[in-house]
């Protein structure tokens, strides 16, 4: 009897532990389990919550309008103070042989490393700084992103901020001809900036070729409407040739200053072109 009655005891306790291991194992699993999820909701709170107190902009290098508000950041009062800043010419060189295209002295533009919070009109305005690899056509390039997030902002200050950065940036540039080149990355860079040059100032004979030139491109800039009417694709184009030193590259930029246009160079080598 004694030793059926031990046999029993040490069956009941053999199952008390397995009963508390299993439950001290439940207990865990379910604690951690309510931490996992009590975690992610507070994440999707705070998220939440944070989107609607901001409002978010984002602009790629590859869109002119990442210039206009790189310039504008880099003169915001609030950045001087910025202790980790990325310092980079707004002209791109064309290489030894072309540096004498932009005789004027180079300018900077200034960026944050990876952030910096600026104020302007009463709000506070975090300016985020990264990167992005993009893959087209097997071919990767890298864009520069910036992110403005406005805290109790709207879309029209937002609106207001990007115009006010528009206006700046195309009042800097007024009576000046920009000058971009191609590169591997499919990208157009600006590359220089000059004071836009007068026909006046190249000569060629007859003296009346010029203005004629000039006067084809307006008809052509004009009639838009009238090539995709007619589905003739809207192209133009002109052979200069001649030895170096004659003038093409003189008559090409003035002719770019009449018409308040830019000038774009793509090198005839470059392998993607076809594409």
């Amino acid at each position: 009897m004694f030793g059926m009655n031990n046999g029993i005891y040490h069956t009941d306790k053999h199952w008390n532990s397995v009963y508390q291991y299993v439950f001290g194992g439940f207990v865990l699993f379910f604690l951690g389990f309510l931490a996992k999820v009590g975690k992610d909701l507070g994440k999707l709170i705070s998220e939440n919550i944070y989107e609607r107190l901001t409002y978010t902009a984002e602009f790629t290098s590859e869109d002119e309008s990442f210039r206009w508000i790189s310039a504008w950041i880099s003169t915001n009062p609030c950045f001087a103070q910025a202790r980790e800043i990325s310092i980079f010419s707004s002209f791109r060189c064309l290489g030894p042989l072309n540096r004498g295209l932009d005789s004027e002295p180079g300018k900077y533009v200034y960026l944050p490393l990876d952030w910096v919070a600026l104020r302007h009109r009463g709000y506070w305005i975090l300016v985020l700084r990264n990167k992005r690899i993009s893959t087209q056509k097997n071919i990767s390039s890298k864009h520069e992103i910036l992110r403005l997030q406005i805290l109790g902002g709207s879309k029209s200050f937002l609106l207001s901020v990007l115009n006010e950065a528009k206006s700046a940036y195309e009042a800097a540039e007024v009576s000046r001809t920009n000058i971009y080149m191609a590169d591997s990355d499919m990208e157009w860079n600006k590359i220089a900036s000059r004071m836009a040059r007068s026909l006046s100032s190249v000569l060629m004979w007859p003296a009346d070729r010029a203005d004629g030139i000039v006067q084809d491109c307006s008809r052509f800039l004009d009639s838009e409407i009238w090539y995709a009417s007619k589905g003739i694709p809207w192209r133009r184009g002109y052979l200069l040739y001649g030895p170096p030193g004659t003038g093409k590259t003189s008559l090409v930029c003035a002719i770019a200053g009449d018409l308040a246009a830019s000038c774009s160079s793509t090198p005839p080598h470059a392998c993607w072109q076809a594409s």
